[in-house]
């Protein structure tokens, strides 16, 4: 008890006061608190700008990357066409998008070659127009899977290497989801989805 009150009293600021607790001694009000460890600052909102989401720069960047990707993404149908040539089938696909902001259009050039009876690779190109035409260029590459002549499910990379307006410099890739129906032409439809940067 009697350390307890030498430390209250040091707290209180008595003027002469000493104790040793724990191996630590202390006198006088100001080395009371001189020799305590200093405490982390409590955190409170707004008070960690760094933390709290105060950082513009990145804000900005987040926000172009929706836009770019908004302008990219949404669901599609459209056309597919499979004629003779390259190493087995030329495949073309042509189909319009809807986004948040209107529609675009996509189409897609390539050969189709056989891995397996039912697994196919594909290679090619696509172009892509924004609904605010803005356009996109570049490789297509993926697979399809068919266990008829008739249908097929199709997973495709879209990978730009040049574009207009926003999308003049943009990195990332669109991921294409769809299937198509066998026809002349034959029928399209799925999703895309954009990771670009």
């Amino acid at each position: 008890m009697r350390a307890r009150r030498s430390i209250a009293a040091c707290l209180l600021g008595a003027a002469a006061c000493s104790t040793t607790v724990g191996g630590l001694a202390i006198t006088g009000f100001d080395k009371a608190f001189a020799a305590s460890p200093a405490s982390p600052p409590v955190s409170g909102p707004g008070q960690n700008p760094g933390q709290n989401g105060q950082n513009p720069g990145q804000n900005g960047q987040n926000q172009v990357q929706n836009q770019l990707n908004g302008e990219v993404s949404g669901s599609f149908s459209g056309t597919h066409e499979l004629n003779f040539g390259c190493s087995l089938f030329t495949e073309t696909y042509d189909a319009t998008y809807t986004t948040n902001t209107g529609t675009g259009s996509i189409s897609i050039d390539g050969c189709v070659t056989p891995e397996s009876q039912t697994l196919f690779s594909f290679s090619g190109s696509f172009t892509l127009t924004a609904p605010d035409g803005a356009t996109l260029q570049g490789t297509a590459a993926g697979s399809e899977t068919s266990n008829n002549a008739s249908n097929a499910s199709v997973s495709f990379t879209l990978t730009p290497t040049s574009g207009t307006n926003e999308f003049a410099s943009v990195t990332g890739v669109i991921n294409l989801i769809g299937t198509w129906q066998s026809g002349a032409p034959g029928l399209f439809s799925g999703s895309l989805s954009g990771a670009l940067t």
